[in-house]
């Protein structure tokens, strides 16, 4: 999560740039490093006047710059993905009041395209994808990479996490997939319960901290299966049923904010897990073009590179059924 440097008024001590220097002078041969903040710039030197900030990057060690990703927070994320629904169903705006009727005049729109970019969620999975190529090609380079965003359970965890599919072809199996979300998701703190908005709390706050968080990131990964269709063990339904599933509330894998909150509900011995019903089910869920490939793969993450995901956002198009 972001640095904690304490108000306007009142300084803290930087425990970060102690904690960090330290574990730079663990390392035999002292690598260079650098600093990549998810946030866009103008939010992150606005957190400062609510005791948040920005690294002084004089301060670290073998620090050599910093580098702000431009993603955009939960609130624009959210927005962005209600209004890209509202326009795949029929180009109709009163999708949250479950009008949805069929034009016939107006359902072969001609700014389709135009219409679904304005919603920005091509754009926003755009920076997703463009961030994690920089930490994965800075790696690349032997250079060491810290990732944060404001707290530090949503932009950090999608960027790690893509950037571990793109670096080791363990995590683009479904047992490693499988891993990694247990790990950096479930394990590290993804906020599961506020995001998916199936946290026991008053109805404004739980709408103020919903936001598709693990959807942006499936949709990301299955950007990467389009570029790539052998080197991922699963298919595109594997990420479909994710997708699924994560508002079901059939799985305990997704219920809670952290590991404190499962352990206390002994998620372990009273809930199933989602991986069990995959592994069940695992031949579904194979990508029978499967070849593993060892090493990297070259991403691509500019907009004209990506698709809209037919198969999420048109699964309920009557053409379709």
């Amino acid at each position: 999560s972001q640095i904690n440097k304490g108000g306007i008024i009142f300084k803290s001590k930087n425990l970060e740039v102690e904690y960090l220097n330290y574990i730079m002078n663990m390392e035999k041969d002292s690598k260079d490093f650098i600093i990549f903040d998810c946030r866009p710039e103008l939010n992150a030197k606005a957190n400062s006047l609510k005791g948040g900030g920005v690294e002084n990057i004089s301060e670290y060690k073998n620090c050599i710059y910093l580098i702000y990703g431009n993603i955009e927070n939960i609130h624009a994320l959210r927005k962005a993905l209600k209004s890209a629904l509202q326009k795949a169903y029929y180009g109709k705006e009163n999708l949250g009041e479950g009008k949805i009727s069929i034009d016939i005049k107006n359902y072969n729109t001609s700014n389709f395209l135009t219409k679904f970019e304005s919603t920005k969620w091509l754009c926003y999975l755009s920076d997703l994808l463009l961030g994690s190529i920089v930490v994965a090609k800075n790696i690349l380079k032997n250079i060491n990479v810290l990732v944060h965003c404001s707290d530090g359970w949503d932009r950090t965890t999608q960027i790690c996490s893509l950037v571990q599919i793109i670096l080791d072809p363990y995590f683009r199996t479904i047992e490693g997939f499988a891993v990694l979300v247990e790990k950096d998701w479930v394990s590290f703190g993804h906020k599961f319960a506020s995001r998916n908005g199936c946290e026991i709390t008053k109805e404004k706050i739980k709408n103020k901290e919903r936001c598709p968080i693990f959807i942006q990131f499936l949709h990301a990964v299955y950007q990467i299966t389009v570029q790539y269709p052998t080197v991922f063990e699963f298919n595109s339904y594997f990420l479909l049923f994710l997708c699924d599933e994560i508002y079901s509330n059939k799985y305990g894998t997704f219920l809670f904010n952290n590991e404190k909150d499962k352990n206390k509900s002994d998620a372990k011995n009273t809930m199933i897990s989602i991986w069990s019903d995959v592994f069940y089910n695992k031949n579904k869920y194979t990508n029978y073009l499967y070849r593993p490939m060892n090493g990297t793969i070259n991403v691509k993450g500019e907009m004209k590179y990506l698709n809209i995901w037919n198969d999420f956002f048109f699964k309920y198009d009557k053409i379709g059924m």
